[in-house]
């Protein structure tokens, strides 16, 4: 991975998301750079390709969050560096993986690049999955109490995370199945998950 690319990424693309609600915050790509080099490594992706596709995944959020992923790959594609930094070949990969990096999306991912986006992206630390939940819980349903903050959790972790949960790891890593299991646990003990969130609220 060359150094300009990683110097163009943190002056000009990893500030947007200083401007971003917290569960997409620069925090968040950070955390998905991160992991997604350490599956790149582990799966033999191209490491820049990689760390192309985590620094926009969710850079087109601004432009409206159900079709982000789609946005971001736009963004992506129109960037004048990135065109200086991949064949043309190399970023039609990076964008469709960009589109593909969606969890609830039912369609596997098209390449090894949009798995490996998407298992990063999607890398699980139960603390974190609950903060960005209550994050955006409480950003959006500002007149809910304590309680129904915590019936909104419950009912997103069983909708996306727990058993029948639409979310899925394509790689299934040991790492990431790790991390879905460490979540699950918590989520079934009731008096931890309560006071977890409670952290948060």
């Amino acid at each position: 991975m060359s150094e300009a690319l990683q110097q163009y990424v943190k002056i000009h693309i990893l500030p947007q998301y200083d401007a971003f609600a917290d569960g997409h915050d620069r925090r968040h790509v950070e955390a998905v750079l991160r992991e997604g080099l350490y599956l790149a490594r582990r799966y033999g992706a191209d490491e820049g390709m990689i760390y192309a596709a985590a620094a926009f995944h969710d850079l087109g959020i601004p432009l409206g969050r159900k079709e982000h992923h789609l946005n971001s790959a736009k963004l992506f594609l129109a960037d004048q560096a990135m065109k200086q930094c991949f064949s043309d070949a190399q970023r039609i990969m990076i964008a469709e993986a960009i589109e593909d990096h969606r969890a609830s999306s039912d369609a596997r991912p098209r390449s090894i690049y949009g798995c490996v986006l998407a298992d990063a992206d999607h890398f699980i630390v139960p603390r974190d999955i609950l903060r960005r939940i209550l994050l955006y819980s409480k950003a959006n349903f500002p007149g809910f109490t304590v309680q129904q903050h915590l019936d909104r959790t419950r009912a997103h972790l069983q909708e996306k995370f727990l058993s029948g949960g639409y979310l899925r790891f394509w790689l299934n890593d040991p790492r990431s199945l790790a991390g879905l299991d460490a979540l699950r646990a918590l989520a079934a003990d009731e008096n931890r998950l309560r006071a977890v969130c409670e952290e948060f609220l």
